[in-house]
């Protein structure tokens, strides 16, 4: 790793610089995120660079979105002002109680990979993501209309890493002129 070269979201979301050539302008970032949003950005990641060392976070953690009354129909809001909340606690012990059987099972299976699709969307895996940091760019620009929750806080921390590798490299490109 490299310090302070990484940007957090969430509670345990990351992008940290792994490496960088400034002159040939390519990075490899390290990733942390919830795998819901890794299925609704790999088209634009994979359209700009690669992916690999794929897999779920140790120790496994999860995302949950928060829920508010406005996002509920205004009718069942009014017949249950508390519907938000309770929904909300119900969602944290769906997902605590999901990742209970997933830690009961794998330790009792050959492979505990078999246990996965026990592991709720919210699952925060890690990743490596290479690419060229021209194409960062173009995968922000491809994530600007996603009406998904959570990608407004990857795309920010993604141009705070873009932004600390083009200054990178345009001190690299002040030094060689």
């Amino acid at each position: 790793m490299r310090g302070n070269d990484s940007s957090r979201f969430f509670e345990f979301g990351e992008i940290t610089i792994q490496a960088h050539d400034p002159r040939q302008k390519e990075a490899a970032l390290d990733v942390c995120m919830p795998a819901c949003l890794m299925q609704a950005v790999t088209p634009q990641l994979l359209g700009a660079g690669f992916i690999d060392k794929y897999s779920v976070r140790s120790p496994l953690a999860t995302w949950l979105p928060k829920i508010t009354a406005e996002r509920f129909l205004p009718d069942l809001v009014e017949a249950a002002p508390h519907i938000p909340i309770r929904v909300q606690e119900q969602m944290f012990q769906r997902a605590k109680s999901l990742l209970e059987m997933f830690v009961q099972l794998s330790k009792a299976l050959i492979d505990p990979t078999d246990a996965v699709p026990l592991l709720p969307l919210g699952i925060y895996v890690t990743f490596q993501y290479r690419c060229r940091t021209d194409d960062l760019a173009k995968v922000l620009l491809g994530l600007e209309t996603m009406p998904i929750s959570g990608i407004a806080e990857f795309r920010f921390a993604l141009a705070s890493v873009l932004a600390r590798l083009l200054q990178e490299e345009g001190a690299v490109a002040q030094l060689e002129s």
